[in-house]
């Protein structure tokens, strides 16, 4: 299944003139969520999954509905949410970066690069598109940066990356949940989810929890219905 998938995302990326139309076809569900967040002014956080779903049709979909994205990406990640240890980043896989980054532009506005290094230099670029009330697309089950959290999953502990947490907490922005599931009749169908609360708990880390839990629950509704 995990093989199957992979490929399917994979051909997803540059898809045929027929597949083009299907995906104008295809449905979009709660986008009053999104519509609603951006009337706010400041921002949204449009939190994909890397693991669960198709990735790409979700941002195609919301793309041929009007929606840009500013899409976050590890440095070394390619198409199909593979990503290349650091240390094997050869020829080949800056070709295929260059590649993949060709195809998923065809359906963003723009992708932003997290450093291979702790830098946080790259806050000040989120921070901007937020301040132009854009919606930026990143990995809600990430577990790349400085301070990550482990919280039940499916009976085991998952850890999740707190950054967008924190850079919804000090930007005003909302953090909103998006999923693309295949139904039992073969539809497939992107469905945005209400926005994640992180604010209302006391305290950062509290909200930090909070905020990650949420998600995390989400998360495994979806995985369990699907």
């Amino acid at each position: 299944g995990a093989f199957y998938q992979f490929w399917r995302e994979t051909f997803w990326m540059a898809p045929s003139t027929a597949e083009h139309t299907q995906i104008g076809q295809m449905s979009l569900c709660g986008e009053e969520h999104l519509r609603s967040a951006l009337s706010r002014g400041k921002g949204v956080i449009l939190w994909e999954t890397n693991s669960f779903g198709s990735r790409v049709l979700a941002r195609r979909v919301l793309y041929a509905h009007g929606n840009a994205l500013h899409q976050v990406h590890a440095r070394t990640h390619l198409g199909s949410g593979f990503v290349v240890d650091a240390r094997q980043w050869n020829w080949a896989a800056r070709w295929l970066s260059r590649f993949f980054e060709a195809c998923e532009m065809e359906f963003l506005a723009e992708i932003i690069y997290l450093p291979s290094s702790d830098s946080l230099a790259f806050t000040r670029v989120l921070l901007d598109r937020l301040k132009r009330n854009s919606t930026i697309c990143s990995a809600g089950d990430g577990n790349q940066g400085q301070l990550l959290i482990g919280v039940p999953f499916l009976g085991v502990e998952k850890v999740f990356s707190t950054g967008m947490i924190s850079l919804a907490r000090t930007s005003g922005a909302t953090i909103v949940p998006v999923f693309c599931v295949r139904e039992n009749n073969a539809n497939i169908k992107v469905i945005v989810e209400p926005p994640i609360d992180v604010g209302s708990s006391a305290g950062r880390k509290a909200s930090l929890i909070d905020g990650v839990s949420q998600y995390a629950t989400l998360l495994e509704r979806y995985c369990r219905m699907y």
